[in-house]
């Protein structure tokens, strides 16, 4: 399951990052769908996380964790805080998590999409403010970073199989066929 919750999270990235969005609408009815839009992508890629962190600490719990009250834990930042105490590899994530979950709020209501308030919170996800069009990719790349590095851990920790690959396979010239022996039947 984490293997599924690894690439799911890590598809949504992707997708999110390969679907820009326009920063030149100038109507206010088309700008208000674009940023439930975003809004949308944002809380989407924060439940893909929540179900990554979910497994996590299934997989990293000690005999008392109780898996129901982490599921219902509110926050994604939450989560984080417990799965990378667990991993003993705390991280300036949580900060991050918070300020994305406000941007997704303001999104949704107009009149705060445009205060100081969301300025910074986009200064302190993004490095710098940016407009939503490439504030949206980097919030993506941060999801990634965040899910390769948990995964990453998390194998350290457990010892785990490999992750499924995520991108199409690269093409492959065709292999040559291998003749069986005579005598001998061929492996399959």
């Amino acid at each position: 399951m984490l293997a599924r919750a690894y690439a799911t999270l890590v598809s949504g990235c992707e997708f999110v990052s390969q679907h820009p969005i326009r920063n030149d609408v100038s109507c206010p009815w088309a700008r208000r769908v674009q940023n439930r839009l975003v809004a949308n992508h944002i809380r989407e890629l924060d439940r893909f996380l929540c179900v990554l962190l979910e497994e996590a600490a299934v997989l990293l719990a000690e005999a008392d964790h109780d898996a129901s009250r982490f599921a219902r834990l509110k926050r994604t930042s939450d989560k984080l805080d417990r799965v990378e105490n667990m991993t003993g590899s705390p991280s300036q994530s949580t900060a991050r998590l918070v300020a994305i979950r406000r941007i997704s709020i303001r999104l949704r209501r107009p009149e705060e999409s445009s205060s100081p308030a969301y300025a910074h919170d986009i200064s302190l996800v993004c490095g710098a403010s940016l407009p939503m069009s490439l504030a949206l990719p980097s919030i993506a790349g941060f999801y990634r970073s965040l899910a390769d590095r948990l995964a990453l851990e998390i194998l350290t920790n457990e010892g785990m199989p490999r992750f499924p690959r995520v991108s199409p396979p690269a093409k492959r010239r065709p292999q040559p066929q291998i003749e069986a022996r005579s005598g001998s039947s061929p492996e399959i």
